[in-house]
């Protein structure tokens, strides 16, 4: 499916899920396709909000477009910073540079895995593992009666899954260090 097609199919979809047809996985009809304009809104509110930020988690990305690309850089020094993503991205390349630095004692961490995986393993290092079930579950329930669909078509391909490294002791202990 083309972008174009894809665009149209998320637009026009009617409230009911528009899948991948490579993987199967549910696509998000609320985004900003590339090489189109981020809202007014998205402007403002980093302007106002990123500098009284006292955590900030970037979750599945290349960070290689901008301006959401700098938004790393726009946090007070002593933000934390926490990046779950498939692979470590947007590392500082040389002085000056407020870019993520992953060594022992800086203020960011890296959780390699994917969005979902990273979520779980950070609800369950927090204590919320079951608040966050308990949300995802009723989410589900309620999406599965608006669509009228079954609960197993909305789980995910079991193909696609990333397998979590067993970290959640280290990221743990790590945002512990970092004073959460």
């Amino acid at each position: 499916m083309g972008e174009e097609e894809m665009r149209r199919a998320v637009e026009t979809g009617g409230g009911k899920p528009v899948r991948c047809e490579r993987c199967g996985g549910l696509v998000k009809p609320d985004i900003v396709f590339f090489g189109e304009g981020l809202p007014e809104r998205f402007f403002e509110l980093a302007v106002k909000d990123l500098p009284k930020c006292d955590l900030l988690i970037v979750v599945g990305t290349s960070l290689k477009v901008h301006p959401f690309a700098s938004l790393v850089e726009r946090v007070p020094r002593t933000c934390p910073r926490l990046l779950i993503n498939r692979e470590a991205v947007g590392e500082a390349t040389g002085w000056g540079d407020r870019g993520f630095s992953f060594k022992e004692g800086s203020r960011d961490r890296f959780f390699q895995g994917d969005a979902d995986a990273g979520a779980k393993e950070l609800a369950r290092g927090l204590g919320w593992q079951d608040e966050l079930n308990n949300m995802v579950e009723t989410q589900q329930s309620e999406l599965r009666i608006k669509w009228g669909l079954e609960e197993s078509s909305l789980e995910p391909s079991a193909q696609t899954a990333v397998k979590p490294e067993d970290t959640i002791d280290k990221l743990a202990k790590e945002l512990g260090q970092a004073g959460l």
